[in-house]
């Protein structure tokens, strides 16, 4: 956290260069990780080569902070990407944080819509996680402008049950993919 500080208020040109060779030599990974997370605050789509080859890193960190980044800074080219963590990454949080850096990317790219609904529509039916569960709902939620039972506050707490509302949720999709 007190690297990021650090770099808050300062001109992109000249932190940009910095951060990437800093990304390229450090070895201490939460330092490797804030620096991936600082590039993304910037929004350096330099760090997108660095992303697509680490997204899958055997390290947590790194991949949250991928997953993140690519919420902030990706369109529907990174959709891809953020499905198949949404798919297969064996921590359920990172799961649901795919997800939710699927509605990110919406938040930008309003026409990515369709796309996030089918990757959604054919993940959410499989998935027993709540906290994944979450992260799908409140995304479907968002895009399609309804509510199927899970409540986000503006601090980003969570309330709701998200079992039921996956099945208010599947209940709605089929109404769309028939």
């Amino acid at each position: 956290m007190r690297i990021r500080s650090s770099f808050e208020e300062r001109p992109k040109e000249i932190i940009e260069p910095f951060l990437l060779n800093k990304l390229d030599e450090e070895k201490d990974i939460s330092l490797k990780a804030d620096v991936i997370q600082l590039l993304g605050s910037i929004k350096s789509t330099k760090i997108l080569p660095f992303i697509y080859k680490n997204i899958t890193s055997p390290i947590r960190d790194i991949r949250y902070r991928c997953i993140i980044v690519l919420g902030w800074i990706g369109n529907s080219k990174e959709l891809p990407l953020l499905n198949e963590r949404l798919v297969n990454d064996p921590d359920e949080e990172l799961r649901e944080f795919g997800a939710t850096a699927m509605r990110q990317i919406w938040f930008n790219h309003k026409k990515t819509s369709e796309e996030i609904t089918k990757y959604i529509n054919k993940t959410i039916r499989n998935e027993n996680s709540e906290k994944a569960l979450i992260g799908m709902i409140i995304t479907l939620q968002d895009l399609h402008r309804k509510k199927f039972g899970i409540k986000e506050s503006q601090e980003g707490d969570i309330s709701g049950d998200a079992i039921a509302a996956k099945a208010k949720a599947i209940k709605y999709l089929d109404t769309i993919f028939k």
